[in-house]
């Protein structure tokens, strides 16, 4: 049987009513119970972070060379633009370090460290650029997608900055002098990789 319509008198309207699931009703309160647990999951948090991270970044150029098909000379430059990052966050690391444990010529070590890993640093950007971006023809086969990565290095190496610098109180107990050279293997081993 087909059933027939049928008009409201006046006055009268429809009342469409539905109850809830119980299981719908605590999925809405999901997300408030997230934000009520991250001040105290926080720290622990804080401390997966720098693996996470390191392991992230690690991850760009084998995902930018399986999935962009990124060349020699783009993972290299890559490699290069991250030691630029890694220098310097390292030398507001010494100065931060300096200002923190009260080192008189700290402020002198961190300008000369940037100063010296800079120079390296450059010349070793001349040196990519020349060898695997010109000579090698990297210009000519550039795929695309390093400027996201190269981005995604820079805020890691700061958010890394700011995690060792509220895990350390500001490097309390450490010395200008030990940090001096703690990057510099990343240095030699892009010289190994242009000579």
């Amino acid at each position: 049987h087909r059933m027939k319509e049928f008009e409201l008198e006046p006055g009268e309207h429809v009342v469409k009513e539905a109850r809830k699931h119980w299981f719908l009703f605590l999925a809405e309160l999901l997300p408030y119970a997230i934000i009520a647990v991250i001040p105290f999951a926080l720290p622990k948090m804080l401390t997966l972070a720098q693996p996470i991270g390191i392991l992230a970044v690690n991850a760009i150029p084998l995902v930018g060379v399986l999935w962009f098909g990124w060349t020699v000379f783009e993972v290299v430059l890559l490699f290069w633009f991250e030691n630029v990052a890694i220098g310097l966050t390292h030398a507001i690391r010494m100065a931060i370090c300096a200002r923190t444990n009260d080192i008189n010529d700290g402020r002198s070590t961190a300008l000369f460290f940037a100063m010296h890993y800079g120079i390296f640093t450059m010349v070793h950007g001349v040196f990519v650029i020349v060898f695997f971006g010109v000579l090698a023809d990297g210009f000519a086969n550039y795929r695309g997608g390093l400027p996201g990565a190269i981005l995604a290095i820079i805020v890691w190496q700061f958010a890394a900055l700011a995690i060792d610098h509220r895990q350390t109180e500001g490097f309390k107990g450490q010395h200008t002098d030990n940090l001096m050279f703690q990057p510099y293997p990343r240095v030699f081993a892009l010289h190994i990789t242009v000579i």
